[in-house]
């Protein structure tokens, strides 16, 4: 359909300033282009024909990499001169009357006002950086940076440059100054510890700028990306003309390892960090998350209580890298021996107790099963509860660093081996001085290693624990040398929502969002989190098997593993879960 035909069927009831849009295009004033897809694709599914404003506006999604974009797009020049003459009246300041279907549109586009929100931004920025443990940047660059006021803040905090790009009419402001495009910081050969891109990376005509903006950044410098999640927000209200990108996680993910950029950090919201890929990283091609395809379509056209085929969730830590890395060096400070003195030690059949509620009914099988001789791996929540059933654990893992961990080592016994992550709460440490214990990594960061480093270490064990401390124990286990394990408690389902752990479980359990999911006809009652946790176990069990580390594996009670698996290997694993509510 052109874009002529969508507008001249609109009624006239729009804004005045709508029509003036809508009137450009028609006269030629505004053009538009085709947009190919990033991977070289021309198939695409069309995803609808106008945004928010009822403005012609195509939307696809890439049938072979999900990117969703807007095919066609305005050009370059035309979206310039678009952005400084009505894109800010259309999108800025914009709010729903209580009750009404009335949308009232405003300009906020006055230097003072947007200063200062910009810098509000900037300083709850340099927050966010310091909780992940960065440091303050010496050289800050944003792209999209209007005002300055998010520059300034850096500039007030300590940052000794700042430097900003932005095509706007009002960046030639008399506090401010912007560049109008990154091929004058290229000239200047500008190198910045901080690239922030808030907003921006969806306006873009062309994805490939970020080749330009890569070569302004050090090569242990971040570049920072803000831009509403395709998941995380309502696409009636997010999706406008103009906005020529949406993303989820995976498909950014994808995109930024186009131009060889790794992730520090992402969530769905997308609130990201990215950094060069290492030097000594063998570049492969990156991956096509054509499986968000059909999430995408589900997201968007299946309505509430329809079933559609569950996605693989995404947790994220709840504790700030800051106080992961200050744990990290007041742990290894105590010399405690690396796990490797223990790695491939042992052999043949293992057992390991989880916190879930079928727990409680297999106590007798657990008995019997160290009886005969087989040693009992607890996660720290259960090593309690292990001891109340007379069932003493060879070895206890300690991960989380969160308060009621410490209610888990109030009883000690000298026949446990005390198996603690670098991050677990130092206080748990101290308890366990006088016994045996073994400190491992959950993370392969650069960071941890230099502080591996800084305390003496010239070994380091990354035993990779997914998103739970019972899947860590499964890593555990291998890396210990067992290959055949006997699994208790590790559920991810529960019978009803009044009971999701074993009784007597020490700590809290958090709160969940409980979901409805359909497994072979059959439904079952689960969590976002425990759907994500099953993906990660047929995942490690799966890598286990194929590595030759791990022969056979039993999961008893009810679990979900079960319900999703038969038990056999095979070369893909997966799940093929829909999820109803």
């Amino acid at each position: 359909m052109e874009l002529s035909e969508h507008i001249q069927g609109r009624i006239l009831s729009a804004p005045v300033f709508i029509r003036q849009i809508e009137e450009k295009i028609l006269a030629g004033e505004y053009l538009f282009e085709d947009a190919p897809c990033i991977c070289g694709s021309s198939n695409e599914i069309e995803l609808s024909r106008s945004d928010r404003d009822q403005l012609g506006h195509r939307l696809v999604i890439c049938a072979e990499c999900a990117l969703v974009r807007a095919n066609p797009r305005m050009t370059a020049d035309s979206f310039r001169r678009y952005y400084n003459a009505e894109y800010l009246d259309l999108n800025v300041g914009r709010d729903i009357i209580p009750d009404h279907d009335t949308k009232v549109y405003m300009t906020i586009d006055e230097p003072e006002s947007g200063f200062k929100a910009q810098y509000n931004s900037g300083k709850s920025l340099i927050n966010w950086l310091d909780e992940n443990d960065i440091a303050l940047p010496k050289v800050v660059v944003e792209i999209g940076s209007r005002w300055g006021g998010l520059l300034q803040a850096f500039k007030d905090e300590g940052s000794e440059q700042i430097w900003g790009v932005d095509f706007g009419d009002v960046a030639a402001q008399p506090s401010y100054w912007a560049y109008q495009n990154v091929d004058e910081l290229v000239t200047l050969r500008v190198q910045a510890d901080l690239i922030v891109m808030q907003g921006t990376l969806d306006h873009l005509s062309d994805l490939g700028e970020l080749k330009k903006i890569k070569s302004l950044l050090k090569p242990d410098g971040l570049l920072y990306v803000q831009t509403p999640g395709f998941f995380s927000k309502d696409p009636n209200v997010f999706v406008c003309m103009g906005r020529n990108y949406h993303f989820c996680h995976s498909t950014l993910a994808y995109v930024m390892s186009q131009f060889d950029f790794e992730e520090f950090y992402a969530d769905e919201e997308i609130r990201s960090l990215w950094r060069h890929r290492g030097y000594e990283d063998v570049f492969t091609s990156p991956w096509k998350p054509v499986e968000w395809v059909q999430h995408s379509l589900d997201y968007l056209f299946k309505k509430d209580g329809e079933e559609r085929k569950s996605p693989p969730f995404r947790g994220q830590c709840k504790f700030s890298r800051k106080l992961l890395y200050s744990n990290a060096r007041k742990n290894l400070s105590q010399g405690i021996p690396d796990l490797r003195e223990l790695t491939g030690k042992d052999f043949g059949q293992v057992v390991i107790v989880a916190g879930g509620p079928s727990v409680d009914g297999q106590v007798d099988n657990i008995k019997w099963l160290k009886g005969c001789g087989y040693p009992v791996i607890a996660i720290a929540r259960m090593y309690p509860w292990c001891l109340d059933h007379d069932i003493i654990p060879d070895y206890c893992i300690s991960l989380d660093c969160s308060s009621e961990q410490e209610s888990c080592f109030t009883r000690l016994n000298t026949k446990t081996k005390f198996l603690l992550a670098s991050f677990s709460r130092p206080s748990i440490v101290k308890r366990t001085e006088a016994y045996n214990r073994y400190i491992f990594d959950t993370q392969d960061t650069r960071k941890l290693k230099e502080i591996r480093r800084e305390q003496g270490y010239d070994v380091c064990t990354i035993v990779n624990a997914g998103g739970s401390v019972a899947i860590n124990a499964l890593s555990l286990a291998m890396n210990l040398g067992y290959s055949e394990l006997h699994v208790f408690g590790l559920d991810l389902m529960v019978q009803k929502q009044e009971q999701t752990h074993a009784t007597g479980i020490t700590g809290k359990s958090v709160e969940f969002d409980f979901c409805t999911v359909t497994v072979k006809g059959e439904e079952i009652l689960t969590t976002p989190s425990f759907l994500d946790f099953t993906e990660q176990t047929l995942d490690f069990i799966s890598c286990g098997h194929d590595a030759g580390l791990l022969k056979s594996i039993k999961f008893y009670g009810e679990s979900f593993i079960n319900k999703v698996w038969d038990g056999q290997w095979h070369e893909e694993e997966g799940t093929d879960v829909a999820v109803k509510s």
